[in-house]
Formats: C-alpha cells, sequence, structure tokens
C-alpha cells in the first residue's frame, strides 16, 4: 500500500530534502567544472568547499540514515536485496570518488599545485554523473518501493533510529540571512 504524500514518513521527507540540497551542491559543482574550458577559470577553492562538504555530511549523516531504511525494507521485501546492494556499493564508491576529487583539489588549493583542467575536469564530471545517478536509482526505484513495502512499524522504528541533523550547511545560511 502506498504512503500518501501528506503522510508521508518523516524519514522520506528528510532523505528527499537532502537530495535536492546534494543536487544544488552538484549543480553548483558541474558550473565550476564548466570553468576548467580553455580560457576559463574556476574558483578551485568554491570547488574544494563544495567536495570537503560533499565528503562529509553524506557519509557522517545521510548514508547511515539511507541504511536503516535499506535493513528495514530488505527485511519486509526480501526482493529488494539486489537494488539494496547495488545502492550500498554506489555509497562506497561515491566515498572514493569524492575522495579522489578532493586530493587533487587540495593539491591546488592547499600546495599551490598548478591545476591540470582535462583531469579536472575528468574527476568532476565522473564524480557528479555517479552522483545523480543514483540519487536517481534511489529515487526512482527504491524509495517507491519502500513506500509501497513498509509499514507504519516499520517507518517508526526507522524514525526513532535516525538521527535528527543539524546541517552545517543551513545553519550556516541561517545565521548569515536572519
Amino acid at each position: 500500500r502506498l504512503v500518501e504524500a501528506c503522510a508521508a514518513p518523516g524519514i522520506m521527507v528528510a532523505l528527499n530534502n537532502e537530495h535536492r540540497q546534494l543536487a544544488s551542491l552538484l549543480d553548483a559543482l558541474s558550473q565550476q567544472s564548466d570553468q576548467l574550458l580553455p580560457g576559463r577559470e574556476p574558483d578551485h577553492g568554491l570547488m574544494q568547499d563544495i567536495v570537503r562538504y560533499m565528503a562529509d555530511f553524506p557519509d557522517e549523516y545521510h548514508h547511515p540514515r539511507e541504511e536503516l531504511l535499506f535493513e528495514r525494507l530488505v527485511r519486509r521485501d526480501p526482493g529488494s536485496v539486489e537494488i539494496i546492494r547495488v545502492l550500498e556499493a554506489g555509497h562506497a564508491e561515491i566515498y572514493r570518488r569524492c575522495r579522489e576529487l578532493l586530493d587533487e583539489l587540495e593539491r591546488i588549493v592547499s600546495r599551490g599545485t598548478q591545476a591540470d583542467g582535462r583531469r579536472l575536469k575528468y574527476l568532476c564530471d565522473r564524480y557528479i554523473g555517479f552522483y545523480r545517478e543514483h540519487i536517481n536509482t534511489e529515487e526512482g526505484r527504491l524509495f517507491p518501493r519502500a513506500t509501497e513495502k513498509l509499514r507504519q512499524n516499520d517507518w517508526a522504528a526507522i524514525n526513532a533510529g535516525s538521527v535528527g541533523v543539524d546541517d552545517p550547511l543551513l545553519r550556516a545560511r541561517v545565521r548569515r540571512e536572519y
């Protein structure tokens, strides 16, 4: 049975909101990556800040909360095992690609190494493309399956195990604007 949008479990609302936020950061990184074309100059410091955030927030807060959803769904719907394996492998690959990109940016920004624009563009575009595909798979295949298969007691357990996140990015924005 489908959970109505207005009664969407808290964790699903939070995960979808976080996906929107992550997508906006991927868009900003993509705009900077486009500045790596000949005759243009990206803001390497901004790129580093975006990627550093992307290295920390998802692995510390977002992915562990998705794991709660994965665990509960596997118990309720053994047919979801394969897609969950793909997504868990995706989390590891996102982490690996992010660290590779962050290392390259730190060489450029922190150590003053000359940027290899082609390599940096390749690393950015590969990371951005994979991450977007991963989010699309979660939202297009796993989240609908979860809302169909999980029951109220499952959602209560997932929500209870989910740590509320005071996202450092949003917290800074609120302080700055208000």
